[in-house]
């Protein structure tokens, strides 16, 4: 039991503290930290430490020492709190919900992947198929869930200062179950992007693979790629003052972007040069940007490219994984846990 863990690893659950005050906290957490323990409890909610390096806590003889087991029957662990999860849903016939947050770097995008992986492991195994497919690493049954991590990191991850891989937007994701507890489907929600961050390209032939595990057609990631260029080369365009409007620093970069996003040159210098104005007399009138101007249309008209992108790409791959054929009359009520892994914040001397 946790409550029961040797004394050299400090107190399992929080609130068996003798004195709870910062300090015992923090000391608590160090000794668990420095023997590998990285999960602590407060009661019902999981306690995560990043270790920054692979444990060897998550494989098939961890899941069945989790299997079926009360929350306070094990070491604290993050299956834990998923078979707690997944027991509530099927004995109340409710959805339940996982919320998972932190600091950047905290791990929280590769908790919700183990969790995800422990509802597969736990499955029935008649019915596993159907969430294997979505995370299973290896074999027969595709992982389309794992695989739509690596192409959701790929597009809305970026480096900062604390996390060279950082999630730079929100996650829900779901997994439907039928009234058996056996999953039908699955849906992911994503929101608050931030369309300011970027990266450096990495694993590209990794997202490949990924896309088209998922579906992606050839045509479909052409597209994406062609789409992802216009952007990059859109961020290159320079404005330079031409008496009290912008201009061009360099017209021939419109060729290459007129031919990525299927415009004319001429199309694009307007869009980026000026702008219309509707007056009183609801007359039309254009107005010339000055390159201030300019350079903030330019970026506005990259991000708001990027968000449609990404929001299409989340799109594409709910159409993987959204349950098909379910039947209400056949299946009865559905159920649903829920995976919310909102991005991590920063803390700083300055918050800039």
């Amino acid at each position: 039991m946790a409550e029961l863990e040797s004394p050299e690893f400090g107190k399992a659950d929080f609130v068996l503290l003798d004195e709870v005050t910062m300090e015992h906290f923090m000391e608590n957490l160090r000794l668990r930290f420095s023997k590998g323990r990285i999960y602590t409890y407060i009661g019902e909610v999981v306690v995560a430490m990043n270790p920054y390096q692979p444990l060897e806590l998550y494989g098939p003889s961890v899941v069945e020492q989790y299997r079926g087991r009360e929350l306070y029957e094990r070491p604290p662990h993050l299956f834990a709190l998923a078979d707690a999860a997944y027991k509530a849903m099927k004995r109340r016939a409710k959805d339940t919900c996982i919320v998972i947050s932190g600091e950047s770097g905290a791990g929280k995008t590769e908790a919700s992947k183990y969790i995800m992986q422990y509802i597969a492991a736990i499955t029935n195994p008649t019915q596993r198929a159907e969430v294997e497919r979505w995370v299973q690493p290896n074999g027969g049954v595709k992982n389309v869930l794992l695989k739509s991590n690596c192409v959701l990191e790929a597009f809305g991850n970026a480096k900062t200062n604390r996390n060279d891989n950082s999630s730079r937007f929100g996650k829900y994701m779901d997994i439907n179950f039928d009234f058996k507890g056996d999953p039908t489907g699955g849906h992911i929600y994503n929101y608050l992007l931030e369309k300011a961050g970027g990266d450096d390209a990495r694993g590209y032939r990794a997202v490949e693979e990924a896309m088209a595990v998922i579906g992606f057609t050839p045509e479909e990631v052409g597209a994406v790629q062609r789409i992802l260029a216009a952007i990059l080369h859109l961020g290159n365009v320079r404005f330079v003052a031409e008496g009290e409007v912008a201009a061009l620093e360099a017209v021939e970069q419109l060729a290459v972007l007129a031919q990525l996003t299927g415009t004319t040159p001429e199309q694009l210098r307007q869009a980026l040069l000026a702008r219309t104005v509707a007056t009183g007399g609801r007359e039309l009138i254009e107005k010339g940007h000055s390159p201030t101007e300019a350079a903030y249309g330019r970026d506005a008209c990259a991000k708001a490219i990027y968000e449609r992108l990404f929001g299409w790409i989340v799109g594409r791959i709910n159409a993987s994984i959204t349950a098909r054929g379910y039947d209400v009359r056949q299946h009865g009520k559905s159920t649903v846990i829920g995976v919310l892994d909102i991005y991590g914040f920063e803390i700083f001397d300055t918050n800039r």
